[in-house]
This record gives structure tokens, sequence and C-alpha cells, in this order.
């Protein structure tokens, strides 16, 4: 009985993380009236968030910054690379190109509470700026990354669990290079599950 119901809790358990990573990358992808285009001619970074797993395994850093709209004038809090404010703006914040920085990107919310906090306090720090987004909404440079990042995990998901399938049905293990490569792709699915979602 017990063993039942582990199973078909890992059934459930699969299935709705088939579901999201389906689902929220082709909402991302196709997401167009979230999707801001615009041109930067100011930036500046205001946080840098590192995480990691229980203070021990890195997860990577976030770097958002506040960037003024060409057009309007108006800020926004802008997700990117570790180089994008040097590789695009001078010391004094301006943009390289005279044109400025065209960027595109996905419109989100944040919902990490120490992240959440520590734009707050920063963006308490300036006056007179007029966010569009809010405080928590910030632009998404690198979604359609994470939404490839999450095809990709999706994939090698249903290889992982059809193969598995495969040698119970049979009642034997495969061949000896098949099993390496599964085990190998269940360790790349789930690396590529904890990018993909944070």
């Amino acid at each position: 009985m017990k063993q039942k119901l582990l199973n078909i809790f890992l059934i459930l358990l699969g299935t709705g993380l088939l579901a999201y990573l389906g689902i929220s990358s082709y909402l991302e992808l196709t997401n167009k009236e979230d999707t801001y285009d615009m041109t930067i001619i100011e930036a500046c970074k205001i946080v840098e968030m590192k995480h990691s797993i229980n203070g021990l395994i890195p997860m990577g850093t976030d770097y958002y910054y506040l960037g003024i709209d060409k057009e309007t004038y108006d800020a926004y809090i802008i997700k990117g690379s570790k180089k994008w404010l040097e590789d695009n703006f001078d010391v004094y914040f301006q943009a390289k190109d005279s044109d400025g920085v065209k960027i595109k990107g996905l419109a989100k919310t944040l919902h990490d509470y120490d992240t959440e906090s520590a734009v707050a306090r920063q963006l308490a720090q300036l006056e007179g700026l007029d966010l569009p987004l809010g405080v928590k909404g910030y632009i998404d440079m690198g979604y359609k990354t994470k939404a490839y990042l999450k095809i990709i995990d999706f994939v090698l998901i249903i290889f992982s669990i059809a193969y598995g399938i495969n040698v119970i049905k049979r009642n034997e293990q495969g061949s000896a290079l098949l099993d390496k490569i599964w085990i190998v792709t269940i360790i790349v699915a789930c690396v590529l599950m904890l990018f993909a979602i944070r």
C-alpha cells in the first residue's frame, strides 16, 4: 500500500513538474503584452543578490539595475547580466552609445523577500523617480534563456521517465552505456531545474 501511494505521489509530482515547465516556458515566450522594448540612456546598479542552497551550494548571482527610458524618462528596474552595466555605460552612468542602449525583456514581479527588501531599500534613497512597474516590478532581459532552459529540462525529464518506465517494464537493466546516460540526464535535469526556476 505504501509503495502504491509513493508511486502515485511520484507520478503526480512528475506530472506537475512537466506541466509547470511546459506551460511557463510557452507563456513566457509568447507573452507580447508584458514584453518591453525600449532604449535606456542612463543606468546604475542597485542590487547584487547572491543565491545559494542552505548557504553552502552557490546558485549564482542576480544583478538588478535602475535604467531611465529615453522616450518617457521613466525609471525601470532591470535584471541583467554581470557585465551589462560595464559594457554599455560609462562611469557617469550615461550610455556609451549616444543613441542609448536598446533592451528587450519581460515584465516580472519580485517574489524573493531578500531581493525585494534590498531593492526597496535602495529605491528609498532615490527621489523623484517615476516607476511604472512599481518597486516590485522589473524587466528580465534573460527571460528567453530561462524559457529555453525549461524546454530543455522538459525534454530531459521526459527522456528520463520514458527510459525508467522501459527498464521497469522489462524488469531488468538496460545497456550499461544507456544507464550511465540516464543517470547523467537526471543530474543535468535537476541542475537545470534549479537555474531555470530561480
